[in-house]
């Protein structure tokens, strides 16, 4: 059966709105996608009937309790999991952050992190800032000039002394999809732990930690349309716990304490019960689109790169073997924000700026781009609009 896009987006409400007095044309999944009303539904049905979760007997605690570990199982059984390797936090930026705290006392001079070249700063200042604070070195695998990750370069690199190597499962720039699976023998090879950044890549295809082989993965929900302030990290082997307080204890005594364990020894406080189970609901919902949604989205990327490609003074950054969820490009003489700019005026939501990319961006000899993202509820209409709309607004800005 054939992908029906248009069966699929009432399911948005956003999707139907409109900007400055036009039709909404929302081309910034890779930062928040839309979220559906069935997630909405499902955060507010609890909001409504709520109980402090793990705490006490009566029903609505109960009730609630069982809601936080039914996302919890959710997210689990979407990574192919077991529940208890499975932390909810805020987001990927907080579970890189406990990875590296978790790894603080166990780091020292001579010791080294890798990251690549592509990573988001989320990915990549933590651990920066780690090796500066432990006296570890810092090393940043390169790209080639298509901007795939240098896998040869990496096996060079990642001589034995490496403790850890931190790596988007797919660029938020440029879309490229990175060999995990090999990346993980390269890394366990040289004796160390690999975290993924699957903030990108999770919104696009499915995720196996298993196949992966990786020693952490972490996402955020926003990007799968479910509320801000809820993502989840995968840890294939127990974390110590680096944030004290209710609920991650197990006795509690003048002198020491021991811990629940895992997955609650890691959740120390009131947890976001209404976060999870909104991500649990957009979970849920991936799960139910139609067969053929990522080939949707593989050939909404397709057209719009080359649409792109055919535009004078647009370049398009990167041929990477294998490219998903975002491109990013630059139009000679023209500015990107103002071209955002005159874009939004049409109702046209693309993304300007670093990305939060700064190192990759150097490296590509630019300080910013535009960023096009399509989701599989955009048409291909949409992506002709974009097209024949920067045809117009880019002699406007470049005289």
């Amino acid at each position: 059966m054939q992908f029906d896009v248009h069966a699929l987006r009432p399911a948005f409400p956003a999707l139907s709105e409109q900007v400055h007095g036009r039709p909404l044309i929302y081309l910034d999944n890779a930062a928040t996608a839309q979220m559906p009303r069935c997630v909405a539904e499902a955060v507010q049905a609890l909001e409504l009937r709520r109980g402090n979760v793990h705490r006490g007997i009566h029903a609505l605690s109960e009730e609630c309790t069982a809601a936080y570990e039914s996302a919890r199982a959710a997210v689990a059984d979407f990574l192919r999991a077991g529940a208890e390797q499975i932390q909810f936090t805020s987001g990927t930026t907080d579970a890189v952050n406990r990875v590296a705290d978790a790894l603080r006392g166990t780091l020292k001079p001579g010791d080294r992190i890798a990251v690549t070249r592509m990573e988001h700063h989320s990915n990549f200042v933590p651990w920066q800032q780690l090796c500066r604070e432990t006296g570890a070195e810092f090393l940043i695998l390169p790209l080639t000039e298509a901007g795939d990750l240098d896998l040869e370069a990496a096996q060079r690199l990642l001589a034995p002394g490496v403790k850890l190597v931190a790596a988007a499962h797919s660029s938020n720039v440029l879309g490229t999809v990175n060999d995990i699976p090999k990346l993980a023998q390269l890394t366990h090879a040289a004796g160390g732990a690999l975290f993924v950044d699957g903030a990108q890549g999770i919104c696009h295809e499915p995720v196996d930690v298993r196949a992966l082989d990786c020693d952490w993965y972490a996402f955020s929900g926003h990007k799968l349309g479910a509320p801000f302030g809820i993502g989840a990290l995968y840890a294939r082997s127990p974390l110590s716990p680096i944030r004290f307080g209710g609920g991650m204890v197990d006795q509690v005594g003048d002198k020491t304490t021991t811990f629940a364990p895992p997955p609650l020894g890691w959740e120390a406080g009131t947890p976001n019960v209404s976060g999870a189970v909104g991500l649990g609901a957009a979970l849920a919902f991936r799960r139910s689109l139609p067969q053929g949604w990522q080939a949707w989205e593989d050939q909404l990327l397709s057209q719009l790169e080359q649409g792109l490609s055919a535009l004078d003074r647009v370049r398009v950054l990167g041929r990477p073997r294998r490219r998903s969820g975002c491109l990013s490009f630059t139009v000679e003489g023209a500015s990107p924000f103002d071209l955002a700019v005159l874009l939004d005026q049409l109702g046209i939501a693309v993304r300007s700026g670093h990305h939060c990319a700064q190192p990759l961006l150097r490296a590509l000899g630019t300080e910013y781009t535009l960023r096009v993202s399509p989701a599989c509820y955009n048409t291909p209409e949409e992506i002709d609009a974009l097209l024949a709309a920067l045809e117009r607004v880019i002699p406007l800005c470049t005289g």
